[in-house]
């Protein structure tokens, strides 16, 4: 019959309890590889909006207002610009003078997106950091997007 020491019992106990707790502390994966970065907190995002006030030399409203209310219509997909974040499923579209507005950015470094027709100009915005807002006027020549001023706040 083997006999065990109770103070040996009560060490090996602490023992084991301590070596649970590291694995525990290292995500039980040794330790050695990367964990994931904690999902954003609640509210935790930026706004962006602003407007284009080109494409290729012509504005939207030029573009819009130049035509019969018919032909305006029907002239207002060609003159509406998609706005979209790269990457998370965050878009918008802009009104016939060009404004948009998108909430719910995540920070760190962002591509927006901005398509009209065939034509798709990116232009990243680095660094956003949770509660900014970020205002932009651009225009838009070929597939490239001017930032003509950029305000950043919050």
């Amino acid at each position: 019959m083997i006999r065990f020491d109770r103070r040996f019992l009560t060490g090996a106990t602490l023992a084991f309890a301590l070596l649970g707790l590291s694995f525990a502390a290292c995500g039980g994966s040794g330790g050695g590889s990367p964990t994931a970065p904690p999902p954003p907190a609640a509210g935790g995002s930026a706004t962006i909006s602003g407007q284009v006030t080109s494409v290729n030399g012509v504005s939207p409203e030029a573009a819009a207002g130049s035509r019969s209310p018919s032909a305006a219509s029907a002239a207002s997909a060609s003159t509406v610009i998609t706005v979209r974040i790269q990457g998370t499923g965050l878009g918008t579209r802009t009104d016939l003078e060009g404004r948009f507005s998108l909430g719910g950015v995540p920070g760190g470094d962002q591509v927006m997106e901005f398509e009209i027709g065939a034509v798709r100009a990116p232009l990243t915005i680095p660094a956003i950091q949770v509660g900014e807002r970020i205002e932009l006027t651009v225009s838009i020549e070929e597939s490239t997007v001017v930032v003509e001023s950029i305000d950043r706040s919050g």
